[in-house]
């Protein structure tokens, strides 16, 4: 789940933001789940940000008394990798914006169509901070959220990828990626297949059983390797 938080003291922009969030996810990253907060107040935002992390945050530059600039630097004293596209009327503020380091500026009067291409930035940054993998050749390119998926599986020259209670097919292969999943709570479980280790329910007798009721085989030469990974995941006390 990516979650993204709205900065604006003007609640029919707010809603305008929130329109094109959804039309431009689902238009070209529908395998992405997200969770959408809004803030009238960049004191609202920064109270949120303290206790809870926003993984992309739409802040408006011009708030009442308040100025954008002054809330962002507050932000990245809580998180350095703080990910903000600023908002605003004004494009004189555009160089303002870049001692604040943000992923993007985008102005409202063409705000659709500057977050299109914002959008892209912002994928590679969740690619780059590892919550976030593409999986495709050429163009057919899909992204998913890393935690979110439960298998990948290999059949022919694709790869199978289950998410969501879906299964997505996708010309790839599975072993451009075995040692970027291996540092996460991923496993190897026979020649094809990688499970994801918190979608694990059961295993016993060199079977393994999904929280879906899936069944998968464990080849005999990854017996030890998925032991020794569940055991290691179980101690952390996930």
């Amino acid at each position: 789940m990516i979650k993204i938080g709205i900065c604006d003291d003007e609640a029919e922009f707010r809603k305008i933001e929130i329109k094109t969030l959804s039309k431009v996810l689902m238009d070209g990253y529908e395998y992405l789940t997200y969770e959408i907060c809004e803030f009238e107040t960049g004191e609202q935002l920064v109270s949120y940000y303290a206790d809870n992390d926003i993984d992309i945050i739409l802040l408006d530059i011009e708030m009442g008394n308040e100025h954008g600039f002054d809330v962002a630097q507050k932000l990245m004293t809580i998180r350095k990798n703080t990910r903000i596209v600023f908002i605003t009327s004004h494009e004189s503020s555009v160089f303002e914006a870049f001692a604040c380091r943000p992923i993007g500026f985008v102005r409202k009067r063409i705000f659709e169509q500057e977050f299109k291409m914002v959008m892209s930035r912002i994928i590679k940054s969740l690619v780059t901070d590892d919550k976030l993998i593409v999986l495709g050749e050429g163009k057919e390119n899909y992204q998913f959220l890393i935690n979110e998926i439960r298998m990948i599986d290999t059949y022919n020259h694709n790869v199978i990828v289950s998410v969501d209670k879906r299964d997505v097919t996708i010309r790839d292969r599975l072993s451009r990626f075995e040692d970027r999943f291996g540092e996460d709570d991923f496993v190897k479980v026979n020649r094809g297949c990688m499970i994801n280790i918190k979608f694990i329910r059961e295993y016993e007798f060199g079977r393994l059983t999904l929280l879906d009721g899936k069944k998968i085989i464990v080849s005999r030469s990854k017996a030890k390797e998925v032991n020794e990974k569940l055991k290691k995941y179980t101690c952390r006390g996930n």
